[in-house]
């Protein structure tokens, strides 16, 4: 069963969002598998380690003590990058029917964060938004050199369609919260958010 890239949570008077997929935007599936957040907070590490390590050796001999230091070291500054430095970008949002508020804050190395009168809430609707591909010249030089390599990059150069969850309030602002190519995912977000509010929904067409 394939893990669901949001949570969402009901409590008393208050709807609680999270998701990393709040924006419209195409992954780069040749830096998705290798080049993640994981690999940049290793590389990140060791090259600190190694770093300190230099400054050190004139200092400290080559031991057993010394290993097991530079191991604590780098795993330390793994978490560090992991979680301070290389973290997600998320969204938050808290509906409070008691307060009549939405809060809407996006975290990452900044917290910033929005608050809206749910009675300035005046639509909830799915947005699709079709995104090209661009610089197809190099595209086809990447898929060439993949070929010759007996390697085929799902997906890659495809036209990609986003299916997003927006909020409209009063005065037009307009705030996207949720983001996915499966239009069943948003539309499952889209109903539980609605079916907490109880407000109307229609669908958009962007391109």
């Amino acid at each position: 069963m394939e893990k669901e890239n949001y949570s969402l949570e009901e409590r008393g008077e208050s709807l609680f969002f999270r998701t990393a997929s709040f924006t419209a935007q195409k992954e780069s599936v040749l830096h998705s598998g290798v080049y993640n957040r994981e690999f940049a907070s290793s590389l990140a590490a060791g090259a600190l380690v190694m770093v300190v390590s230099m400054f050190l050796s004139g200092a400290l001999s080559f031991s057993l003590l010394s290993l097991v230091g530079a191991a604590l070291l780098f795993i330390g500054l793994f978490f560090f990058f992991r979680k301070i430095v290389f973290r997600e970008n998320l969204l938050e949002m808290r509906i409070d029917r008691e307060k009549g508020e939405i809060r809407i804050a996006h975290t990452g190395l900044a917290q910033r964060a929005v608050v809206y009168p749910l009675s300035g809430l005046s639509e909830l609707r799915i947005a699709s938004t079709v995104i090209d591909p661009q610089n197809k010249d190099a595209i086809a030089i990447v898929e060439k050199v993949a070929a010759h390599h007996g390697t085929v990059i799902t997906g890659f150069g495809d036209r990609s369609e986003f299916h997003t969850v927006q909020m409209r309030f009063s005065g037009g602002k307009t705030v996207t919260v949720f983001s996915s190519e499966k239009q069943e995912e948003s539309d499952k977000v889209l109903s539980k958010i609605k079916n907490f509010l109880s407000v109307r929904s229609t669908d958009a067409k962007e391109e």
